[in-house]
């Protein structure tokens, strides 16, 4: 028999109040109910191994909602004291899945801290990220032509994310980044021109400059916002 809603609500108020040691969390983050994990992962004050770093990754993804939510942000608190833990090819693959969270919250607390991974780890991520960015511009694009469904609507909030991520993290007029630039400028979700707009403005090619134009006199305020940035 499961549960109840009470008793596990008790437990993880017992387990809020106790003075777990670093072994103690960790058993619970590996071994607890999602209510559990989440508690233990959110009183981390640091890790002290690979092995853990991996650990709290693995939680950021085929996790309930709660538990995805307090690893995105503990990570995003302990990558800021120390980035050396989140720095492997594991690491980029769990983020890369988390920008496609379809928890907002989850998607800012990692993409805020892309700028603390190393400059190669960020070149890798960040052509992982085009590629992504390129496959769910085309899913979208062909839901589009179909019909605007809930599948439609969930692939529109991934790109925004994903271009989102890349305004972070580029800072050259890349092929393949030129190709995204060229498919979302003029897209009928204003949200996707207000998020290419922003790539734009940190770019500062010149080669950009008529898109710019175009998104400068956007019909939507948030458009125009960004792209006026890019003086």
């Amino acid at each position: 028999m499961t549960e109840s809603v009470k008793n596990l609500t008790e437990k993880a108020c017992e387990l809020c109040e106790k003075d777990l040691s670093y072994t103690e969390l960790f058993y619970y983050i590996k071994n607890g109910k999602d209510s559990e994990k989440q508690i233990c992962i959110l009183k981390l004050s640091c890790l002290k191994s690979q092995e853990d770093a991996d650990i709290l990754l693995s939680n950021l993804t085929n996790q309930h909602g709660t538990v995805r939510e307090a690893a995105a942000e503990k990570i995003n608190e302990l990558m800021k004291k120390n980035p050396d833990f989140f720095q492997t090819g594991y690491a980029l693959e769990k983020f890369l899945l988390a920008i496609n969270d379809v928890n907002p919250n989850i998607c800012r607390h990692i993409i805020e801290i892309l700028p603390f991974l190393k400059p190669d780890r960020k070149e890798q991520l960040l052509h992982s990220l085009y590629d992504l960015t390129l496959k769910v511009t085309e899913e979208a694009q062909r839901l589009n032509v179909r019909n605007r469904s809930h599948v439609y609507t969930k692939k529109i909030f991934n790109l925004y994310w994903c271009l989102e991520a890349i305004s972070e993290l580029a800072a050259l007029p890349e092929e393949k980044l030129k190709n995204i630039i060229n498919k979302n400028f003029d897209s009928e979700e204003y949200t996707i021109r207000e998020k290419t707009a922003k790539i734009i403005r940190k770019l500062k090619a010149p080669e950009f400059s008529q898109i710019l134009e175009k998104l400068k006199a956007d019909e939507n305020f948030y458009v125009r916002f960004q792209a006026e940035f890019a003086k």
